[in-house]
């Protein structure tokens, strides 16, 4: 039994989320630990990867919002 595709694209991106919350909670400790160091080099290496990172989840996170928009509006129930 195959997958809709609207469900797999769906399950992809929900996992880029799960992943990119995990890299950004591991570079905000990352930051919040080196914080005390005087290093601001390699602080500022650690305030650019949770930037990044932080805006990555918010581009998810639009998706993900699209994606449930586009499915009520198909008049379905999303599965999470």
């Amino acid at each position: 039994m195959a997958i809709d595709l609207f469900i797999e694209q769906l399950l992809q991106i929900k996992d880029q989320e799960i992943d990119t919350r995990g890299q950004l909670d591991e570079a905000r400790e990352a930051l919040y630990n080196y914080s005390t160091v005087d290093n601001k080099a390699q602080w500022m290496i650690y305030l650019d990867q949770v930037t990044t990172l932080a805006i990555r989840l918010d581009h998810i996170e639009e998706e993900l919002r699209k994606l449930e928009h586009e499915h009520v509006v198909r008049h379905g129930v999303l599965p999470y």
